[in-house]
């Protein structure tokens, strides 16, 4: 008796899951947005959100934390009309004020790199509003800031390190400030977070939210935002248009999911499955590259042009999703460049201080990372934590008083106990590890060229185990 065969995938079937494995893909960097913002409901649109200091080793909120600078961040609803922002000037500190629209696209950065330390003023516009639309004259002096979507999500960023450094960085915060330019009473809310997006108010991270919803919720949710004012559609080819037009989705058309064939709702129910499968590793596989042990973001998403920020791949949906997902705000590399060591997440090799093993990361005369601003290097373990340890030191770089050897080069040690000895009051070039797994994470702020484009004459040097 012959063997049964596998039946024939359907054909048009086919065709209808991909295009919902895409759409899925397509709105996730929208609904993370908004899921990010519904979980800060006592937040007050268009009015700061000061951090009150760096991270510390006990502060569980953020995995890897930076604790160079101390963070603000502000919900701006331009439907009523612009927002002036007026920087002033930090006395030095390099700071970064960063603009990211609806579907999670930074598309602008304001700050040291763009203006120096000194004030500035920057108005932010909403789409297709004419200069001679409001009743109130737009100023000359400041720097004009289209914004691709009415919703804007402000990330701002102050140099800050020890307690004094700290107590001027948050002074400065407060001097941040956001004006509407007119009365004018905005929209109204956007469509909220569905029954079925539970967590939010609990503390459950905005990304595992949208991971638990089921499909109608997602795709309801999705075809709601996608429909609202002011939400531009970025840079969707035709070809996904008509494709998720067959599943019922449209610009601005509600989706009626009762009102679907089976089919359709057999291709959006197995949409999130498809979707994890291609997002799986994405943003490792493709936004990044593994050299000598360090993992560097591919320049290969933004590019830079004064304050103003372009994608460089827009409808790459697959890798924007991924980049939400695991780096949901970042900076561009030419602002802020990041490299990583150690963590398993992006194929590096394990790093322990079990059995008292420890490394070195040694900077040969004139290779220490050339930067405008400055550069970090900050361990976390095994979870992405900070490591508590005796002298409370999380991160060692270029603001560090740094001891030459002999040869003029950098030596930093990476251990758990001091490498000039138990009772030595000395700890130069000391960055403390746990006696487990941990992570190393390089920060170049305001980097040179060189960094930004990895292998093009610098390159970073490897953490050595210590012999």
């Amino acid at each position: 008796m012959p063997a049964p065969t596998a039946m024939a995938r359907d054909p048009q079937q086919a065709v209808l899951e991909e295009a919902a494995t895409d759409a899925w893909l397509y709105f996730y960097p929208l609904l993370l947005m908004q899921a990010t913002r519904a979980s800060e409901p006592q937040l007050e649109l268009g009015v700061w959100k000061h951090s009150g200091s760096v991270r510390r080793h006990d502060d569980r909120k953020v995995i890897r934390p930076n604790v160079d600078t101390i963070s603000s961040h502000a919900w701006l609803d331009l439907s009523g009309g612009p927002i002036l922002l007026e920087t002033p000037d930090t006395e030095g500190l390099y700071h970064v004020v960063q603009a990211v629209d609806e579907w999670s696209l930074t598309f602008a950065t304001v700050g040291s790199r763009t203006i120096g330390n000194g004030p500035g003023r920057f108005l932010f516009v909403p789409p297709g509003l004419d200069a001679n639309a409001g009743a109130t004259p737009w100023p000359r002096d400041a720097t004009l800031v289209r914004a691709p979507t009415q919703g804007v999500w402000l990330l701002m960023r102050i140099q800050s390190d020890d307690s004094e450094e700290e107590a001027r960085t948050r002074a400065l915060q407060t001097r941040f400030r956001l004006t509407a330019l007119e009365e004018r009473a905005p929209d109204g809310p956007m469509p909220l977070p569905p029954a079925a997006a539970t967590g939010l108010a609990e503390g459950t991270p905005p990304p595992q939210v949208i991971l638990n919803l089921d499909p109608r919720s997602y795709f309801e949710w999705a075809s709601r935002l996608w429909g609202a004012p002011g939400f531009w559609v970025p840079n969707l080819d035709d070809a996904l248009v008509d494709r998720v037009e067959l599943l019922g989705l449209r610009p601005g058309s509600a989706l009626e999911w009762d009102a679907l064939d089976p089919g359709q709702r057999a291709a959006l129910s197995a949409a999130p499955k498809g979707a994890l499968r291609k997002l799986a590793g994405v943003a490792a596989k493709e936004g990044g590259v593994n050299v000598d042990g360090w993992y560097y973001l591919k320049d290969n998403w933004y590019r830079v042009q004064d304050h103003r920020v372009f994608v460089k791949q827009p409808t790459h949906y697959p890798l924007r999703a991924g980049l939400a997902l695991e780096a949901l705000g970042f900076l561009p590399l030419q602002e802020a460049t990041y490299l990583s060591a150690g963590a398993a997440r992006v194929g590096g090799e394990v790093l322990s201080g079990a059995d008292g093993r420890s490394y070195t990361i040694r900077f040969p005369e004139g290779h220490l990372p050339a930067v405008e601003a400055f550069w970090s290097l900050t361990v976390y373990e095994g979870q992405g934590w900070l490591v508590d340890n005796p002298i409370h030191r999380h991160n060692l770089g270029s603001r560090d008083e740094l001891r030459r050897d002999a040869d003029g080069a950098v030596t930093l040690h990476l251990s758990a106990t001091n490498p000039h000895g138990a009772d030595s009051g000395d700890t130069s070039n000391w960055l403390p590890i746990p006696d487990g797994e941990f992570s190393v994470s390089f920060r170049a702020y305001w980097p040179s060229e060189p960094i930004v484009h990895e292998g093009d004459g610098w390159r970073m040097v490897p953490v050595i185990a210590a012999d």
